[in-house]
């Protein structure tokens, strides 16, 4: 008992909690709670093969950890929602001000101003003469008289201001006068309101960059994550089930359509690469492969085709493209080279779709965004998914996508498969 408290507490250190923290959201609590339970397992049975300790029975200590993540996980949530109740009515709030053009602070008062954050906006300091301040925002003064407000007397836990808007020495002084009084200093980059993105922080030696989304396969360890996971699941699926089902579709393909069993295809891969993407033959060979997707009753479908696109079958030999690394199981559907072509010029930012690897399934196919697309409105919604997908991937996403595949294959939810 001893060591299963010193192996937590051990790993604890390094993934401490994080639903005490001001902004932060479901699906990294719980992440963060399944990471904490599965390493304090590892580092448990580490110190057990150190021992030669190996009296204990694996079977309940595995039991043990799946029942320590899911009452982790839980407590978390629970204690979060608990949290965000408490700072919702008026518990633990913080008071700030806001200082600058009211313009480019606009979209940060509203998210100041979401009660589960645990903010309390005193007002805002701003020269603009004519400003129209949202409800409940109240006008404290000029951005000169900022500094005079701040004081030891009168604490103010976070100051909110937008320096382009003022003078450099009205700014500097501001900027002291926060660091005299011990209260938080945050600086709104001028112009970045004005673009309605989330800006994210980089930094280039001493200099700070701004993107306008995040990246989360722009980093090696992430997409080492990716990587692994894309190897471990077509390798296990190229190994066990697949020789069965290319046995059984070659027959049935060759029985109702002379010609190959594999259709490879060009499409668009990552950095925009042209790559060749393999499918099961469902059509029998026509000139207007490349450049005409498949419709409900289309003619050059044969019967068993047919079927297999509606469950997807056709689909599987991509696990060779993932094993081989020009794919991956989740990502953007990989586009015709003709289709690239035009929507890049129709669909705006419609090329960040391919700061990732294509894949199998995606984000926009488990949400309905699949198949034929009859209107250039239906492709938009597809592409938008696609960059959510871009901005938000995690490891526990792609796992969830995958499932979610499969089971929406297995009871064929997926009504646009033809």
């Amino acid at each position: 008992m001893l060591l299963l408290v010193l192996s937590y507490g051990f790993v604890a250190f390094f993934y401490p909690p994080i639903l005490l923290h001001r902004v932060v959201d479901g699906e990294k609590i719980f992440a963060r709670g399944v990471l904490t339970a599965f390493f304090a397992l590892l580092s448990y049975a580490s110190v057990l093969g150190l021992l030669n300790h190996l009296m204990v029975n694996r079977y309940l200590l595995l039991l043990f950890y799946a029942l320590l993540t899911v009452l982790l996980v839980i407590e978390r949530l629970s204690l979060r929602v608990l949290v965000k109740h408490l700072r919702s009515r008026s518990q633990s709030r913080k008071h700030v001000i806001m200082v600058g053009n009211m313009d480019e602070m606009s979209n940060l008062y509203s998210n100041l101003c979401r009660g589960e954050y645990g903010f309390t906006v005193d007002g805002v300091f701003t020269d603009d003469e004519g400003a129209v301040l949202p409800d409940g925002l109240k006008l404290l003064g000029t951005t000169a008289e900022a500094v005079d407000y701040i004081s030891l007397d009168n604490p103010i836990h976070t100051v909110y201001c937008s320096p382009g808007s003022m003078g450099k020495e009205e700014s500097m002084a501001l900027f002291r006068k926060c660091m005299n009084v011990g209260a938080h200093y945050f600086a709104l980059p001028l112009y970045v309101s004005s673009l309605h993105r989330n800006m994210v922080a980089s930094y280039m030696g001493s200099c700070i960059m701004l993107s306008p989304m995040a990246e989360p396969l722009g980093t090696l360890s992430n997409r080492l994550l990716k990587r692994l996971l894309d190897i471990f699941v077509s390798a296990l699926f190229l190994s066990t089930l697949f020789p069965i089902i290319y046995l059984i579709v070659a027959i049935k393909i060759k029985r109702q359509s002379p010609g190959p069993v594999f259709f490879v295809q060009k499409r668009t891969g990552l950095d925009g690469k042209d790559f060749k993407m393999l499918k099961f033959r469902s059509m029998h060979i026509n000139e207007q492969a490349d450049t005409m997707q498949a419709t409900l009753n289309d003619p050059r479908k044969f019967p068993f085709g047919d079927f297999m696109r509606r469950m997807s079958i056709d689909e599987l030999p991509q696990f060779i493209n993932v094993f081989l690394g020009s794919m991956s199981v989740v990502g953007p559907r990989p586009h015709m080279t003709a289709h690239t072509a035009s929507y890049s010029k129709l669909i705006n930012q419609y090329m960040i779709r391919h700061w990732v690897k294509p894949g199998i399934t995606g984000w926009a196919q488990v949400n309905g965004f699949r198949g034929e697309t009859k209107e250039l409105e239906l492709m938009e919604k597809r592409v938008h998914a696609d960059i959510w997908y871009v901005e938000h991937w995690s490891f526990w996403l792609d796992v969830r996508l995958i499932l979610r595949t499969f089971f929406n294959t297995l009871f064929h939810k997926e009504t646009n498969a033809y």
